[in-house]
């Protein structure tokens, strides 16, 4: 690109590799100028930050890709491949996926273990309450991981394997899966552990290295966004699992209670981020009292002090006693200090309330 500007102009952001531009009197450049970028300023010119020197030379291409093909194991693994063809990519949100679009991992024996592996995906599902397929292998027929019904879950459904967390439309999620040699198969969403079993269906899940299936299904297909699909040859654990989505997962308290008390909030232990009036200040179950945000958006929140570090088994929540206000969704952080908060369930999003 060539390009000669005025005086004073002022360029915010970056300048391509390979571009000339002329700036004019007293012209400011604020970014980054790429290697072999020719800058010149006429007079006066500022620049906010350094051009770097030039790359090292690039290594050598790589082989010819087969049709379809999308990515490649750094290990010189098998390839990933798209021969259903693909749609659109986007740096946001990664590839669009299609009805009946999708990818296969083929003839991968070298690198991976029947009966001990992780797959990892994020992706965003347009439409959640379907049938979506999201992971299956030769020879599981109709079986495998789905997005059904909001759900994550493993069919068939006697396998008992759900994940409780809803799945909303077009918000991206990590959905994994680990199988030992134990034949110990456990459900992740955004780093934790939200279902495991043993299911007996299908040799125990056992994968068929020469055919792996993301995304692809003639009868239960999937359509949304992928921007990660990653094939582990070990089972990872759940710390590992957490870490690779950016998780920190809470200490389990080995204690077991003795009894269970529900602390209703009070007056001096809230704060919250606006309240409706003095009144609707603090939350009190099966009270007139309630917590009422004064507006309605997704950037509310509530905080509760117990009074003291201890163990907290679980939240209640509740609609108004006498209106019809609730909280229908929520997320849930705790802290030792009020000031370093740490998500539950790696942010999971709880379900709150539809009725009084």
């Amino acid at each position: 690109t060539a390009a000669t500007l005025g005086a004073r102009s002022v360029v915010e952001g970056s300048i391509l590799a390979g571009s000339a531009i002329t700036f004019g009197t007293k012209s400011e450049l604020h970014g980054c100028a790429l290697a072999q970028t020719a800058i010149t300023f006429e007079t006066a010119g500022i620049v906010s930050v350094p051009i770097p020197p030039p790359p090292p030379p690039p290594p050598p291409p790589p082989a010819p890709k087969k049709t379809g093909e999308v990515a490649r194991k750094e290990d010189g693994g098998p390839n990933l491949r798209a021969p259903w063809g693909l749609s659109v990519y986007s740096r946001q949100n990664g590839y669009r996926v299609e009805e009946g679009q999708g990818f296969l991992l083929e003839n991968a024996g070298s690198c991976l273990k029947a009966t001990d592996w992780t797959v990892l995906m994020k992706l965003r599902v347009d439409n959640p309450s379907g049938d979506n397929r999201v992971f299956s292998s030769k020879g599981w027929g109709e079986f495998g991981w789905f997005v059904r019904n909001e759900k994550f879950t493993l069919d068939p459904e006697l396998s008992m394997m759900t994940c409780a967390e809803k799945v909303y439309p077009n918000v991206e999620y990590q959905f994994a899966v680990t199988r030992d040699t134990e034949g110990a198969v456990k459900m992740f969403m955004n780093g934790f552990m939200c279902a495991d079993g043993e299911p007996l269906q299908v040799d125990g899940y056992a994968i068929d290295t020469d055919q792996i299936t993301f995304l692809h299904d003639d009868h239960s297909p999937f359509s949304g966004f992928v921007s990660k699909i990653t094939v582990v040859e070990k089972a990872m654990s759940e710390q590992e699992v957490a870490a690779d989505a950016g998780c920190t997962l809470l200490p389990a308290s080995s204690d077991k209670c003795a009894a269970t008390r529900v602390v209703t909030s009070n007056r001096a232990g809230t704060t919250a981020s606006t309240f409706h009036d003095d009144y609707h200040y603090y939350a009190a179950i099966d009270s007139r009292r309630s917590w009422c945000a004064r507006s309605n958006n997704k950037e509310q929140w509530l905080s509760v002090d117990t009074g003291s570090v201890q163990t907290i088994v679980g939240v209640v929540t509740q609609g108004r006693q006498d209106s019809d206000q609730w909280v229908s969704a929520y997320r849930v952080q705790v802290s030792n200090d009020n000031t370093n908060w740490t998500p539950v369930e790696c942010d999971r999003v709880f379900q709150g309330n539809s009725e009084r």
